[in-house]
């Protein structure tokens, strides 16, 4: 009799779990899910003070606990957006465009870089010439070459023509 009655209590109790079980996961799903924008709209109405926490709660099927975890969510979001630290997220081709303009730049830089290295190398190049007074271009910078008389292609007009690929290209045509 004791087996008989310990096992109805087991089966009673396995019956009552899995009913516990089904009742859990009804609840879950049928459970209503609020949208931020409704969030926001609650915590609103009851820091405006204009109506009780709990009167609110009751007309929107929440409990209290629930309204002051979303407050301290809203005030802590606020706070971190007011310290400035909350960091947006780029798209995809945002990143793709920042790069490629970072990239752009940097290769401006250098090639400017480059043409101010040259010029300044050019310009020190040049004053030591009218301080020691030799002209040893012969004219070449007016186009005319003073020993034959000929008219030649100054450096800037032979590379007006010439597309430069590289910020070394500099350093070459500077070289010739």
């Amino acid at each position: 009799m004791a087996r008989l009655k310990a096992k109805r209590k087991q089966q009673t109790q396995s019956a009552g779990s899995e009913t516990t079980k089904l009742i859990r996961k009804t609840r879950q799903a049928t459970r209503k899910r609020y949208t931020a924008e409704e969030k926001i709209r609650i915590v609103m109405e009851g820091v405006r003070g204009e109506e009780p926490v709990s009167a609110i709660c009751r007309r929107e099927g929440i409990h209290s606990n629930m309204y002051y975890r979303w407050l301290k969510s809203f005030m802590e979001a606020g706070k971190e957006r007011l310290k400035g630290e909350e960091t947006r997220g780029a798209t995809r081709n945002e990143v793709k465009e920042l790069k490629l303009e970072n990239q752009q730049l940097k290769e401006l830089v250098a090639e400017l870089s480059v043409e101010n290295v040259v010029l300044k190398k050019k310009v020190s190049f040049d004053s030591t010439e009218q301080a020691h007074g030799i002209p040893t271009d012969l004219g070449k910078r007016e186009g005319r070459d003073y020993a034959t008389g000929e008219q030649v292609a100054t450096e800037c007009q032979r590379d007006a023509g010439r597309v430069r690929s590289s910020p070394f290209d500099v350093l070459f045509v500077a070289a010739s």
